[in-house]
């Protein structure tokens, strides 16, 4: 059954995955940074908050929106694609959000801003 939001209908998507505004990267490069994980993201929407699991080639990000979380998922299904000829696997997680310590904020003088567990900034 699908619930309703003040941005629209919310359910699951053609292959049965619960939507979320999080996606789950798998077989992600063990040498990916933050910063390539960024910019991969950036083009499908507005990022909140990612967390970067190279130990285990995985990333989880969370946008703004359900409809940029579902924009990545579709076009990696239609066009995966390969970082240093590893094809990332992107689905819906089972979390609604992200508890961790970094967060991307929008600063009126610079771009986007990763902010670190020590609230020191990373460029992006």
């Amino acid at each position: 059954m699908a619930a309703t939001t003040s941005t629209g209908t919310i359910g699951a998507n053609s292959s049965g995955q619960q939507i979320s505004r999080v996606v789950h990267l798998r077989n992600i490069p063990s040498d990916m940074t933050d910063l390539e994980l960024v910019h991969f993201c950036m083009p499908y929407g507005k990022l909140v908050n990612y967390l970067l699991l190279k130990g285990r080639n995985q990333a989880f990000v969370e946008y703004e929106d359900e409809r940029s979380a579902q924009t990545l998922v579709t076009v990696n299904i239609a066009c995966p694609v390969a970082i240093r000829d590893r094809t990332i696997f992107c689905q819906f997680s089972t979390h609604q959000e992200l508890k961790t310590n970094h967060h991307l904020r929008a600063d009126s003088n610079r771009s986007n801003l990763i902010i670190d567990h020590d609230d020191n900034e990373v460029k992006v």
